[in-house]
């Protein structure tokens, strides 16, 4: 039997937990909030057009909250953190959240959720929002 050989690797690997959900192919919308030249960061490019772009791959967490992970709320939840992400490298200011904020709204809407319950989550999203997105994920390693 032949000897092992050592591989030669990472001394440690790390990664953070909390996803639930990855693209499988881009999704591109058209937004309100135009930086003064494109952004890109790891699987999201908004373009200084408004146009959003979010590359098969991304991994996200879905609706967050008490709530249940309905198909009337992924893409809002999907462009939400996406331009949240972004807000959080601080690749676009913090004062494009209202618009984030509305278009989380108008989406919710737009793909069938009730209107009440589009309204109870836009306000959760304006009041938690900014406090939620500050709060620094865990990075674990391993071994």
């Amino acid at each position: 039997m032949a000897a092992i050989q050592s591989i030669v690797r990472s001394k440690r690997m790390s990664y953070s937990s909390g996803f639930k959900y990855q693209l499988t192919e881009d999704f591109c919308i058209m937004t309100a909030i135009q930086p003064e030249e494109t952004v890109e960061w790891l699987f999201v490019t908004l373009c200084d057009d408004g146009l959003l772009i979010i590359k098969r791959g991304w991994a996200w967490d879905g609706p967050s909250g008490l709530t249940l992970d309905t198909k009337n709320s992924m893409v809002a939840a999907l462009v939400h953190d996406a331009l949240y992400a972004l807000m959080q490298k601080k690749l676009i200011s913090w004062d494009c959240r209202k618009e984030a904020d509305a278009l989380f709204y108008r989406l919710l809407k737009e793909d069938g959720m009730w209107q009440w319950r589009a309204g109870y989550w836009y306000a959760a999203v304006r009041k938690l929002g900014y406090a939620f997105a500050h709060k620094a994920k865990k990075v674990k390693t391993a071994p």
